[in-house]
């Protein structure tokens, strides 16, 4: 259990030094457990095209290459929470769109823009972008309780009233019946510490600058339930002890670099 950065300007073999080390793994012994390459989800097939001819045999056993979605997958059916059917985007909607009809009398805000075109695939957006960031219905509320305790922002208070409700409604429909794609990194996190087929795997995560808060939750679990993990990060290494100012164009990955020992540390 371990987590190591990997920093350096781009160009400079954060890449080569990943796929280098996942190839001496596959020499010393090729099958074994699990090395584990965690790209973002557009980059896998170049990635393990890459890593193909990386590697002396020109293939592998061992070795994955996944996104975070893909690993959600993976360990969701090893450990369990994927039973359920999933709820595809346009069954989403059909469902928000119910949702709507069934609370129209109870809108404050959004009475009126429930029926315009595209709006239920606007409110599907925002509710996923909340549950991407950690946002439930309950912070909401409280959101809106302190507003209401301010005395200002009352069209704001509506607007809060109205999402919570929905959002609170669509989360208790779901959650005997179908599997939010949009819960699957929140499930994942959960469920790594029982997967088995992580217990002794190695974790590389190479091309990215930042992680959402799901994101942050399934590096945590890789960092306390596997045999250690790797991140590289486009960041010079003489910056990672300095306090950068936020108008530096290293910033978000300075600041990523310090989530991440903070993270490990806790």
């Amino acid at each position: 259990m371990f987590l190591n950065i990997i920093t350096g300007r781009a160009g400079t073999g954060k890449t080569t030094r990943c796929l280098r080390e996942i190839r001496q793994e596959l020499e010393r012994k090729p099958l074994g457990d699990p090395l584990i390459l965690l790209v973002p989800e557009q980059a896998s097939f170049q990635t393990e095209r890459a890593l193909t001819g990386a590697t002396a045999a020109g293939g592998y056993m061992r070795a994955q290459v996944l996104g975070f979605r893909r690993l959600a997958h993976r360990v969701l059916q090893e450990a369990g929470g994927a039973v359920k059917v999933p709820l595809g985007e346009t069954g989403k909607r059909m469902v928000l769109r119910r949702l709507l009809e069934n609370r129209r009398a109870e809108l404050r805000i959004l009475q009126r823009a429930a029926d315009m075109p595209g709006f239920v695939d606007q409110l599907a957006g925002v509710l996923g972008e909340m549950k991407t960031y950690r946002v439930g219905p309950e912070d909401l509320g409280r959101c809106r309780d302190r507003l209401r305790g301010s005395g200002r922002g009352a069209a704001l208070i509506n607007k809060l009233h109205d999402l919570q409700m929905i959002f609170a409604d669509l989360e208790t429909f779901i959650r005997d019946r179908f599997t939010d794609p949009d819960d699957y990194l929140t499930l994942a996190a959960e469920k790594i510490g029982s997967c088995r087929w992580l217990a002794s795997a190695r974790v590389w995560v190479d091309g990215f600058t930042g992680y959402t808060p799901r994101e942050y939750a399934v590096l945590s679990a890789l960092i306390r339930h596997t045999a250690g993990v790797s991140v590289a990060l486009c960041l010079p290494p003489d910056l990672t002890g300095k306090a950068l100012p936020e108008t530096d164009p290293f910033y978000p990955v300075w600041e990523t670099c310090n989530t991440l020992v903070e993270l490990a540390a806790r």
